[in-house]
């Protein structure tokens, strides 16, 4: 419903005439509420007093317009209060609302993550990955330092140097004497080639494993700096779209504050009234 005319009155002016309204209907319901049609009269050592008279035929013809006045009065004062209302909970609808009712895009941009895992590598790259990386895990097992092979020819080397261990005394002595069956390069014509096998191929597997994270250390740098840009580019739309926003919202609360409330017609009668007591 619009309560709002060029012509109409302040919300100041609206509240006084609903209160001058509210005093009026007061008035006449009081007069309706003293309405008698009989006279009442007492005597007294012979003398008659007229202690109350009946309302007046001239009163009595302004009975109706008197229901009328407080109907008119009363439908005025919840018109004036509803316009009153509107104007004083007008809220300017929200920047999101607004970029939807004037047709403006603005969706921030979304930061993209290139993933690559070695299932995504063409199949003879895949298996080279997946051959070598399996290759160095088992070679590294048993050859470094805490493997089984490595230990072995560590204790080969100290049986060598230190062949006999002697425990115990007397009757009780152990000897215990540990023969190296392989020379020491024997052992490391054994050792060192799977060595240089382990070093060879974690090395073509770090080199494939580089190489994917390169791939997707470039690829993500590319997806940054295009995210980057496309941020930049969103603040500047979403400030332009903000002042504009700003603007309206100032533009249309002004017309707010400025709206004067209508009368209508069918209460010229009664507010001429009210402003006469006024």
């Amino acid at each position: 419903m619009n309560f709002f005319n060029p012509g109409g009155v302040t919300s100041t002016s609206a509240n006084h005439l609903a209160n001058l309204a509210k005093e009026y209907i007061l008035s006449k319901k009081q007069f309706l509420e003293s309405i008698s049609f009989i006279s009442t009269e007492i005597q007294v050592a012979g003398q008659t007093y007229k202690t109350l008279k009946s309302t007046s035929k001239e009163q009595l013809e302004t009975i109706k317009d008197a229901l009328d006045d407080i109907t008119k009065a009363t439908s005025l004062i919840a018109y004036l209060r509803e316009a009153i209302k509107a104007k004083d909970n007008f809220s300017f609808i929200d920047f999101h609302q607004w970029l939807i009712e004037n047709n403006k895009e603005l969706e921030p941009p979304t930061l993209e993550t290139f993933v690559k895992s070695p299932q995504d590598l063409p199949l003879d790259q895949y298996l080279s990955y997946i051959n070598n990386q399996t290759a160095a895990a088992v070679l590294g097992e048993y050859i470094h330092p805490d493997g089984s092979i490595s230990k072995a020819r560590k204790k080969a080397e100290y049986s060598r140097n230190n062949p006999t261990t002697i425990n115990g005394e007397g009757r009780d002595l152990m000897v215990t004497t540990n023969i190296c069956d392989y020379t020491t390069d024997e052992i490391n014509q054994i050792f060192f080639p799977l060595q240089k096998q382990h070093r060879e191929v974690q090395a073509k597997f770090n080199s494939l494993d580089q190489k994917m994270n390169n791939e997707v250390e470039l690829r993500n740098s590319a997806l940054r700096d295009d995210y980057n840009k496309k941020l930049k580019e969103f603040r500047s739309k979403e400030t332009a779209y903000l002042n504009e926003y700003n603007m309206a919202k100032a533009k249309a609360e002004k017309e707010n504050k400025d709206l004067k409330i209508y009368i209508p017609e069918c209460y010229k009668t009664i507010v001429e009234k009210l402003n006469n007591l006024g």
